[in-house]
């Protein structure tokens, strides 16, 4: 399906070795009958029985919003309600990466721009002097950005336009964007 090219990484460390690689046979069981999970492999054990890595292949699409709302429900629901904490189990392979980095620059943008914005302010006041041009500045910076993320989501996110720059279809716009079109937008 559309999950096969972004499956999730689950691995487990297993000091109790067959037990707890029983444990996670369980917990392939339950994947399998989780909604959103097309096939969950068997667990894996290496060799000394310490860790296995079990694969999950989602229905969705690795962008897909239903593929991170379903690493967010294995992660808070399905493992801890199978394995307790009688397991270490994370959940991870490139879809869950990127929705963990996504968060991570989400979580530390609004500090980014602040810490900008309030120096560039600092700076253009001590260099005029005055408080009414630095404050236009930081303004007309803040509209001038929020326009050119207006227009990436227009084209990217809601496909407007989307034939004219050649985009096949509407996409989630990736997370690094944001922050390197406000140093580029910033910076202009």
């Amino acid at each position: 399906g559309a999950g096969f090219n972004g499956p999730l990484l689950l691995a487990a460390e297993t000091p109790n070795g067959q037990a707890d690689v029983d444990a996670l046979s369980e917990l392939t069981t339950k994947l399998n009958d989780t909604k959103g999970v097309a096939f969950a492999t068997p667990p894996q054990a290496n060799p000394e029985g310490t860790v296995a890595v079990l694969q999950v292949f989602p229905t969705t699409d690795p962008q897909a919003e239903a593929t991170a709302n379903l690493v967010t429900h294995l992660r808070d629901g399905v493992i801890p309600s199978v394995v307790g904490d009688r397991v270490d189990v994370k959940v991870g392979g490139l879809t869950a990466a990127a929705d963990d980095f996504a968060a991570y620059t989400a979580e530390r943008l609004p500090i980014f721009m602040g810490a900008v914005l309030i120096l560039s302010f600092l700076l253009l006041m001590l260099v005029f002097r005055s408080l009414l041009v630095p404050l236009k500045a930081v303004i007309m910076n803040l509209l001038s950005i929020g326009a050119a993320y207006g227009v990436v989501v227009a084209g990217f996110q809601w496909g407007w336009g989307a034939s004219l720059i050649g985009v096949g279809r509407e996409a989630p716009v990736e997370s690094w964007a944001p922050v390197f079109i406000f140093a580029i937008v910033f910076g202009l």
